[in-house]
């Protein structure tokens, strides 16, 4: 299995896997958002706010993910204000149980960490929420978080 950084060549195939995400959580497709992604995805890539990582196996991505990098207002815990949001975490079904989401985040964490990012985010749909757990991703009203101090993150 190989692992590659998207970039902006890469938007097209992001939305594809992004709008498979969304149909296996369930979201019905009520309206178009490819424009909406596509503006989306060319503005952080442009504004170098994200990294989203490839898992490939014969030519084909079999799991993905990315963390965007948001400015918020600095405070005492994050000084520098800029959060880790965790996002596009998907692997294709014939995949799943094989370990690939947690390697796929292990990556995302450990590249925050390179960017000194001290706090990151997500929103987990039900079934992954238990990997987010045990990596130590901890529940709030409406998202969870990791504090990168006190994780386990293994590099692939």
């Amino acid at each position: 299995m190989e692992m590659s950084i998207a970039n902006q060549k890469d938007i097209e195939t992001i939305i594809k896997l992004r709008k498979e995400q969304l149909l296996d959580q369930g979201m019905p497709a009520t309206e178009n958002i490819d424009d909406n992604m596509r503006a989306y995805f060319e503005n952080v890539f442009e504004q170098n706010n994200i990294y989203q990582v490839f898992l490939i196996e014969n030519e084909q991505i079999v799991s993905t993910g990315a963390v965007v990098f948001q400015q918020i207002p600095p405070a005492y815990d994050n000084y520098t204000g800029v959060e880790g949001y965790i996002t596009n975490v998907y692997t294709i079904k014939s995949y799943r149980g094989l370990g690939l989401g947690k390697h796929v985040l292990d990556q995302l964490l450990t590249k925050c960490k390179e960017e000194n990012i001290s706090v990151v985010n997500l929103k987990a749909s039900s079934q992954a929420a238990p990997l987010y757990s045990k990596i130590g991703f901890i529940k709030n009203a409406s998202s969870m978080t990791i504090e990168l101090e006190n994780s386990e993150v293994n590099q692939f």
